[in-house]
């Protein structure tokens, strides 16, 4: 999903996201993924407890099983284009080609503009960044809550999927609120982007130091780490929907080069979390560190957001000059 299907519906956010509706249908898209994390959790932790099949083979024919299920509903429910859905109304298809602003001319990819942009090198980033701390949660949560807090699996899997939760509805909340400020408010989409990008790394990485300086307070520790988790959720209004910003037309390449690099900290995450405590997985002091490594990735990459990041519709966009960073009134 991350580096095939990403790209193609960010591709597809480009034609039909409206300029004024951008954070809210790109973050709940991308919140799909945060529901996964939700549900899948407490479910593989109960899966495993059973004894038909042993247990654990039942996850991937599950998870094989509802995939295939899914992907017969996108193949009848999802078009490239508004003009090519059979069944949207004239209205929509008008009210949505007014406000896209995506060429349908389908100009040649500017490979050296997009490759020396700022803004896009700053997205580029926060993205990889961003992901390093995600996907190091994802993968190692469990580990630490079995590890260090002592939970059993089925439990884990409870607590596990509650940051997540939280993450959610931050994810929800914060991409309503964003567009609204930029069509009724004189903020501009470079001033909200950086304010949600900022919010969404510093802020997680303080609750994730914290975390590891919670000890054997359990409450604390989790409590710790669904804060940070939900103050995450500001990054899904900040550089995750910032490719459409810069260019509705080239939106899915933009996302498959920064997604890239975005995936590396897939395999270096885990790594990194496996070289810190691998002399002893149960102590306190190694994920102090983990923690510590997580919060100077994620604030690294708010920070090269706010330096380099950008909310204006950049000039290799079809060839335009760079347009000025406007409210939507």
């Amino acid at each position: 999903q991350s580096t095939w299907g990403s790209p193609a519906f960010n591709s597809m956010l480009g034609n039909w996201a409206p300029e004024n509706e951008r954070s809210r249908m790109s973050a709940f898209v991308c919140s799909g993924a945060t529901v996964c994390n939700i549900f899948t959790p407490p479910i593989m932790g109960y899966l495993c407890t059973l004894s038909f099949l042993d247990g654990w083979p039942l996850v991937f024919y599950l998870l094989g099983i509802l995939t295939i299920v899914w992907f017969m509903f996108y193949c009848y429910l999802v078009h490239n284009t508004p003009d090519q859905h059979p069944r949207i109304s004239n209205s929509e298809l008008l009210y949505i080609k007014n406000s896209a602003k995506v060429d349908a001319s389908k100009p040649p990819v500017p490979w050296k503009e997009i490759a020396t942009n700022g803004p896009v090198i700053g997205c580029l980033m926060a993205h990889t960044c961003c992901n390093f701390v995600l996907l190091g949660i994802m993968s190692c949560l469990p580990k630490y809550l079995s590890d260090v807090l002592n939970f059993d699996i089925s439990s884990n899997g409870i607590l596990t999927a509650l940051p997540w939760v939280a993450c959610w509805f931050v994810i929800q909340g914060i991409s309503t609120l964003t567009d609204f400020v930029r069509t009724n408010t004189k903020c501009s989409t470079t001033i909200v982007r950086k304010f949600n990008q900022a919010m969404g790394t510093l802020f997680p990485g303080i609750f994730l130091i914290l975390a590891g300086y919670a000890g054997c307070d359990y409450t604390l520790a989790v409590s710790m780490l669904v804060c940070g988790m939900a103050f995450f959720g500001f990054n899904y209004s900040g550089y995750n929907c910032n490719h459409l910003d810069l260019s509705p037309t080239f939106t899915g390449i933009l996302y498959g080069i920064t997604n890239t690099f975005a995936t590396i900290p897939g395999f270096v995450s885990p790594l990194v979390v496996n070289w810190l405590t691998e002399n002893n997985p149960h102590s306190k002091e190694s994920w102090k560190n983990v923690f510590w490594v997580f919060a100077c990735v994620s604030w690294c990459g708010g920070m090269g957001f706010l330096l380099l990041g950008s909310g204006k519709r950049q000039k290799f966009d079809s060839g335009i000059t760079t347009l000025p960073d406007q409210t939507l009134k």
